[in-house]
């Protein structure tokens, strides 16, 4: 048999056969990137069709068995390989990110997320990746009378990976230099005091001579939430910078001679480092948001946005990575940052890490991270004052009409109006109150829950397919969850109050609940009230779970066995059916309610399985929460999320930790003390403690008072939205019922 005969045969065979997958491939390719991916990010689109180039281009020359067209396929699928690792990593980490948060997008989307980026792989990894070992077999490489060695494949994966791996992390990294010392920065802080009094300042005496390593010292004076100057020493030394600001703040006396509250910020640059300021969306995502910001020289001139700039103004979270879902956000607003700089796009830029610290009059130096200072010692008494702080802001947000304001900016001390009010989470902002009430018999939450729930009450629709239904029509749809939650809501105020001038609405909203209810224990979601059926295929998150919460409690207060049962029916599905799926042998979701549903079962349902399920629950979102460790991330500590760059949102936390305060106590119950358990919620009320808006943390807010008590979003993203503080209150609250830290938990 002809060897040489039969290989050029097998090698013809295998170039015309890729040189046909090449052409459909980039045809593919080419078409994804033109019509199907949005052209938000051109030099995505702009990267896929250079490959789809690469592919389409190699197609005729393999087919004639040329060795340009051979190198360009060997180049085109390595180039491939890399396209398609970063964009799965990509995927990968927001599909993190989504298990991590929890918003409204939910679960679904972070397993949409992973579904993309399987198929991600196939499309952008897999052909590449097959068309590689093809072109580089033994056979193809002789014909080309290229010596065949499977290192070459190797040292450029390895060399690739290193580079890759290597870029990161020196965008990551950043040498910083040694911090000023606390006394050091408590004395140049006594010396700026002292200059604002307007007494003549002496830096030279009182404040160490600590080597500033050639990086400037910046003096930002705020008052109530706006920046009234800003001063910058580039001194050798701190007594020296000192002396220089104190001098500068002097000539500025008449300034601040007639206002009060002025708070002083300082900020020392620890270390810089140069980013590609040349791409937008690189850019972007280049700082670590909160610790970190901007400075670039333009015309011998150093210009700097610093931490709390980028913050104050509301820049970070700019843009959803996925169009739709506004909570998943990420990076910063260039446009923003280079008008602030007044600088063109693309001006070499630096990234600069800061030591930050405050002083005022009244409540004198504190050390910041992130904005935030380090908050109240948690303890039980700090718990219940962090709960009623709260409890107040939720009531400082009711309208004349006893709505609630739903989102509030403290920055610009804004409420925007909003047409998508939520029904539901009024109706959970009532039963927070509820909550509050009951463990600290203050009448002002009493009242402001009735307020808010005659509100309520008077939405209920008096016929939801029978006359004993009653339901909240949006429109002609009426949706679980909004039911649940407002039966939740008034059933709380009976129990609390014994007063019962909300108990017909309770029993249609339950009756409304049961109709909804399957054999298996599992519910319709959405009722159409033109048709007079429910939805099958429409599910929401909580809505299960938080009818399972409402069925309990209409058996506590109403004492009829039908709800207990219909309530037994709904926890067992939740804990058991719910996940009865391949992927559910391995995932938890959206149980925060079911938890709590199922210590308020107890003594009456005592089954095992439902600590077994929370328990399970909780073990597997400890996974998710930082700990309380040193490194970058310590100030996350006790939240759930991934990374230094996606800062935690204190709504997860709250919500958590609301079920894992159930789960713990229904343990007590059964006679099982999870210490693990025990201190996974003494980390999540910490955080919560932490970043309530107090007094000390305050200066960037307009309007203090107004929003003390509340949470934002997160330590940098202003928006407090009123289910926040809700989750806050109703954790907070009832984590100070919990001896966990008076005594050591076994």
């Amino acid at each position: 048999m002809d060897s040489g005969g039969w290989t050029a045969g097998f090698v013809r065979r295998t170039l015309c056969t890729w040189a046909l997958l090449n052409a459909v491939y980039g045809g593919t390719l080419a078409a994804i990137a033109l019509w199907l991916v949005p052209w938000k990010t051109p030099w995505v689109n702009v990267v896929l069709l250079g490959l789809a180039l690469l592919h389409g281009g190699a197609a005729p020359g393999l087919c004639r068995m040329k060795r340009w067209a051979w190198r360009i396929g060997i180049v085109a699928s390595l180039f491939g390989i890399c396209v398609g690792c970063a964009t799965v990593i990509g995927l990968w980490t927001s599909w993190a990110y989504l298990q991590g948060i929890y918003g409204d997008f939910g679960y679904g989307t972070a397993i949409a997320a992973l579904g993309i980026a399987g198929l991600a792989f196939g499309v952008l990894g897999l052909f590449p990746a097959l068309e590689l070992r093809a072109l580089w077999r033994r056979e193809v490489c002789d014909f080309f009378d290229v010596s065949f060695s499977g290192w070459p494949i190797g040292m450029i994966a390895f060399v690739a990976a290193g580079l890759l791996i290597g870029l990161g992390y020196g965008m990551a990294w950043m040498p910083e230099e040694e911090r000023i010392p606390e006394d050091a920065a408590r004395a140049a802080t006594r010396v700026l005091q002292a200059a604002l009094k307007e007494d003549k300042p002496n830096a030279t005496h009182a404040v160490p001579a600590f080597d500033l390593k050639g990086q400037p010292l910046y003096l930002t004076v705020w008052h109530h939430g706006v920046m009234l100057e800003r001063f910058v020493s580039e001194a050798p030394t701190l007594d020296v910078a000192t002396l220089r600001l104190a001098k500068a703040m002097t000539a500025r006396k008449k300034k601040f001679r007639q206002l009060v509250d002025l708070v002083l910020r300082f900020d020392y640059v620890l270390g810089s480092r140069r980013v590609f300021s040349g791409i937008g969306p690189l850019l972007a995502l280049s700082l670590r948001p909160g610790v970190e910001g901007l400075r670039a020289t333009a015309g011998g001139a150093s210009r700097a946005l610093l931490p709390d700039d980028f913050v104050r103004a509301d820049a970070f979270g700019a843009a959803p990575i996925i169009a739709g879902i506004d909570e998943l956000r990420l990076g910063f607003d260039v446009d923003w940052a280079f008008r602030q700089l007044r600088l063109p796009h693309g001006t070499p830029v630096d990234r600069i890490r800061t030591q930050s610290w405050l002083f005022d009059e009244a409540l004198g130096y504190r050390a910041l991270r992130r904005g935030n200072t380090q908050g109240p010692r948690p303890s039980q008494s700090a718990l219940r004052k962090a709960a009623v702080r709260a409890g107040d802001f939720v009531l400082g947000q009711i309208s004349p009409e006893h709505m609630f304001r739903y989102v509030y900016f403290p920055y610009a001390n804004n409420t925007p109006s909003t047409s998508d009010y939520s029904l539901a989470r009024h109706a959970g902002t009532v039963y927070s109150l509820m909550l509050l009430y009951e463990r600290t018999q203050l009448d002002r939450f009493r009242q402001g829950a009735a307020d808010t729930l005659g509100w309520l009450m008077s939405q209920v629709h008096a016929s939801c397919g029978t006359p004993d239904r009653g339901c909240f029509l949006e429109e002609r749809f009426a949706s679980l969850g909004s039911a649940a939650l407002g039966a939740v809501a008034a059933l709380s105020y009976q129990k609390q109050t014994h007063d019962m001038q909300f108990q017909a609405q309770s029993r249609a909203l339950l009756a409304f609940i049961l109709s909804m209810q399957h054999d298996d224990g599992e519910f319709s979601h959405v009722y159409n009230a033109a048709s007079g059926e429910f939805d099958a295929n429409s599910k929401s998150m909580f809505s299960s779970e938080e009818a399972a919460l409402a069925l309990v409690l209409g058996y506590r207060v109403l004492n009829e066995r039908i709800y207990l049962a219909a309530a037994e029916k709904a926890l067992n599905y939740l804990t058991e059916d719910k996940y009865r799926f391949f992927l559910g042998w391995f995932i938890y979701g959206a149980d925060h309610w079911t938890c709590i549903a199922a210590d308020e079962a107890w003594p009456d349902l005592k089954h095992d399985r439902y600590l077994d399920f929370c328990r399970g629950y909780a073990a597997f979102m400890r996974r998710l929460q930082y700990p309380p460790v040193g490194g970058d991330n310590h100030d996350f500590a006790g939240h759930y999320g991934f990374g230094a760059w996606l800062v935690p949102q204190a709504g997860a936390a709250a919500g958590f930790t609301e079920a894992l305060i159930s789960t713990y106590r229904l343990g007590l119950r059964h006679g099982v003390k999870d210490p693990a358990l025990a201190r996974q919620i003494r980390l999540g009320l910490s955080a919560l403690l932490r970043e309530q808006l107090r007094a000390d943390n305050s200066y960037l807010v307009e309007d203090p008072s107004h929003a003390a008590g509340g949470f934002r979003r997160s330590l940098v993203e202003s928006e407090m939205r009123i289910d926040f503080t809700q989750h806050a209150l109703s954790a907070l609250i009832r984590g100070s019922e919990l001896s966990l830290w008076t005594r050591r938990v076994q």
